[in-house]
């Protein structure tokens, strides 16, 4: 059962830190606009608060995700320089 809930919790891990990258990635644009990405953001932060491990481990989950939203901004304006050659 132990390992069920460590599984549970690392799918979960992922897919919030992965959903937080991509709302941040997709923080331009219409589908921003009506807020599609943090559903996804949303979702897996309730399946990660509801497994059964410690709260440190959940905290500490949900705050490298509040660190990649901005990392997935960046991104963003990075690919859209490298691939636009500058143009504004």
């Amino acid at each position: 059962m132990e390992l069920a809930t460590q599984s549970r919790f690392r799918i979960a891990a992922f897919m919030t830190i992965i959903s937080a990258l991509l709302a941040g990635y997709s923080n331009v644009g219409s589908l921003y606009l009506f807020r599609l990405p943090l559903v996804p953001l949303a979702a897996s932060l309730l399946i990660l608060w509801t497994t059964k491990t410690s709260i440190r481990r959940k905290a500490s989950v949900t705050l490298v995700a509040l660190i990649f939203i901005p990392a997935g901004f960046l991104l963003f304006v990075w690919w859209n320089e490298v691939t636009l050659g500058g143009m504004r």
